[in-house]
């Protein structure tokens, strides 16, 4: 029963009921309003309770704790820094007045009778964070001034900019403090300054002075031009990279690499509706791909490196038998892979680990063995950011396979996208690239740090169909590209690329052509010895028959001058005596005719052979001079093997393959003959 009732109750007594009811009413209207407050008054300190202890975990769990927390730190170093500014004043004024009255003391002496100015009033110390006990009595330590330089400024190898600062507070006891976070805390902040893409002309002929002549439609580009989302992405991939990295500031990206982009500008002529991406960066120098069709050779500098990549992103199906040179090499390591994963007791990291290095070399097996890649060492060919591929949305986005042209100082080259790379980095061309720009080039040295290296993509031009690389095809399309975004100025052309491939094909073939030279002298000089061998012989038999033809001559004269006798004396001979006279006669006359018969023969033997012997030594003389002028061109090619790749086709390629065609047609007279 409510308390009013019961009081109503003993008041009026029950055998009054009218009286009751009556004051009842009278009391019902305070008693409804007494226990509204008393229900408001509960549900008001239980949503105290409530928002008390929910509050923490509020502020713990959602992102408003941090900026309330660096609030929070900020007001406090404030509140420090103000407080240490008024010590230092205090003392100041302290030290001053001490050298004043110092100064009195040395100019007066020490009992001056003259009124000393007033000394300022010393400005108190700010409270303590810690309230001090109100029964201490005892005076405080006063805490010592800090004077040291609190600020250090270093440079990591990355380049990275380190300002160290020690912020001191001042006023609590080691006790108080040692067993809080923020007492001894150490805040990192990474302060970046992110470009601007640079889009006019006058802005990019500050890195190429020569750009706007070699490219004379560039101001009509640039009139419409815009800046690419890529290159927005490329920066927010570099700061989320940093932002991972920023706990070791020694393994950030360097602050050379991070600032690798000056702009990325999508472009289109107003006229022929080419389109064309413009990149300016450095560059970097990657050196991968293998393939065995065509460069069946290895540099164990470069293959041994543990960035080296036997693959492209540009590939073609294999074309001959020849195997990749890092075939066998990957063949080994799978075999000793094998073998330790064979042996039992092994932990499960390292089997894990055996598991995916086996993986690994089998896929790359089955590539070696089936597919051709792009050689960095020979063909010219830049990397495309990772970040950059599959952006159908974008009406300018590259694609590997795309046809390219860099520009470098006053000089165009031709290329092509080849390969992709990280997704936070722009800039990097093939080692036969990068040794064009600057001979000293290598995997560990980039041909150039300042951002001065052009990259003209031609988006959509990649070939419906990967084929081996053709350098005058890429030469011929790149200028047809070049033509659609106004061509080039006058005096500028393309780069004409050796082909190291077809010289170091050139040089083989040449080198077992010259190995024929020798057997077809040996063979011409043999002729000759059996030519003039033959024509001594005959020689020897013409002048053998000359003498009995001349003996043959001499007893004809004499038996001309006795046939006078003879004649008187023949007619006492009896017919059998003449007759075996006559036959004497005949038969003699018959050996003269064969004397003579046979030295007209060997007379036209002799010439024959003469003119044999001199066939042979022209013959032998041809194959020497033949071999002789092979032997130049050999040593031409030879020498040209030396020059830099930035020499051009013209001055190259070109002398081997003439000097291999030449050969070959040496060869054929020889093998005519």
């Amino acid at each position: 029963m409510p308390r009013s009732n019961r009081k109503t109750e003993t008041k009026s007594g029950p055998e009054n009921p009218i009286a009751a009811s009556v004051h009842g009413a009278s009391h019902s209207v305070p008693g409804l309003l007494a226990r509204v407050k008393r229900f408001f008054r509960r549900l008001f300190i239980t949503l105290a309770l409530v928002v008390v202890v929910v509050t923490p975990f509020v502020l713990y769990f959602t992102d408003v704790a941090p900026p309330v927390r660096t609030e929070m730190q900020k007001r406090v170093a404030e509140y420090s820094l103000y407080r240490k500014t008024e010590r230092e004043l205090l003392e100041a004024n302290q030290k001053i007045a001490s050298l004043e009255e110092a100064l009195a003391s040395a100019k007066y002496g020490q009992n001056d009778s003259r009124p000393q100015p007033p000394r300022p009033a010393p400005v108190p110390a700010p409270a303590r964070r810690v309230e001090i006990e109100k029964d201490d009595k005892e005076p405080q330590p006063k805490l010592p001034v800090r004077t040291k330089k609190n600020e250090k400024v270093t440079t990591l190898r990355n380049g990275v900019t380190v300002r160290s600062y020690v912020d001191i507070g001042h006023g609590e006891t080691a006790a108080s403090v040692r067993g809080r976070k923020d007492a001894y805390e150490l805040e990192t902040r990474l302060r970046i300054n992110l470009p601007a893409a640079n889009r006019t002309v006058s802005e990019l002929a500050s890195l190429n002075p020569d750009l706007p002549k070699m490219l004379p439609g560039l101001k009509d580009l640039l009139e419409k031009g815009k800046v690419s989302p890529l290159f927005d992405k490329i920066y927010d991939l570099k700061i989320e990279r940093v932002v991972k990295e920023i706990s070791s500031p020694g393994e950030m990206e360097t602050r050379h690499n991070f600032f690798d982009c000056e702009t990325i500008l999508a472009l289109t002529h107003p006229k022929t509706k080419e389109k064309v991406l413009l990149m300016q960066g450095e560059m970097d120098v990657v050196a991968d791909g293998t393939d065995g069709d065509r460069w069946p050779y290895l540099n164990e500098s470069i293959a041994s490196s543990k960035y080296f990549q036997h693959a492209t992103s540009y590939r073609w199906k294999k074309k001959t038998d020849t195997p990749n040179p890092l075939l066998a090499r990957a063949e080994k390591e799978l075999k000793t892979v094998l073998a330790r994963y064979a042996v039992k007791g092994l932990s499960k990291a390292e089997n894990a680990r055996l598991i995916s290095r086996r993986d690994e070399l089998r896929r790359q097996i089955r590539e070696m063995q089936s597919t051709s890649f792009l050689i960095a060492e020979v063909d010219p060919f830049i990397v495309l950011p990772l970040s950059f591929l599959n952006q159908n949305k974008l009406s300018h986005a590259p694609s590997i396979g795309d046809f390219a042209v860099v520009i470098y100082n006053d000089k165009l080259y031709p290329a092509i996208c080849g390969d992709a790379g990280p997704s936070w980095k722009l800039g990097e061309g093939s080692l036969f690239l990068a040794r064009t720009l600057n001979q000293k080039s290598s995997p560990n040295y980039r041909p150039v740090s300042d951002l001065k290296v052009t990259y003209l993509v031609f988006p959509g031009t990649r070939p419906d169909k990967s084929v081996p690389p053709d350098l005058i095809d890429w030469r011929n399309q790149c200028a047809k590209f070049l033509k659609g975004i106004g061509g080039l100025g006058k005096g500028y052309q393309l780069h004409n690329w050796r082909d190291l491939p077809a010289e170091r094909i050139a040089m083989d073939e040449l080198e077992k052509l010259v190995g024929e030279f020798p057997a077809y002298i040996e063979k011409r000089d043999k002729v000759v010895a059996e030519a003039k061998k033959a024509l001594a012989s005959t020689e020897e038999k013409v002048a053998k028959l000359n003498k009995e033809v001349a003996k043959l001559e001499e007893q004809e004269q004499k038996k001309a001058a006795e046939s006078v006798d003879q004649d008187s004396e023949a007619d006492e001979l009896s017919a059998e005596e003449k007759k075996a006279k006559q036959e004497a006669a005949k038969e003699e006359r018959k050996k003269a005719r064969e004397i003579r018969e046979n030295r007209r023969i060997a007379e036209e033997q002799k010439i024959v052979f003469e003119k044999a012997l001199i066939e042979a030594e022209q013959s032998a003389t041809t194959a020497r001079r033949l071999h002789e002028r092979t032997r130049a061109a050999i040593e031409r090619a030879q020498a040209i093997a030396k020059l830099p790749e930035s020499t051009p086709r013209e001055l190259s390629t070109d002398i081997v393959l003439t000097a291999l065609a030449e050969t070959k047609e040496a060869v054929e007279i020889l093998r005519n003959e």
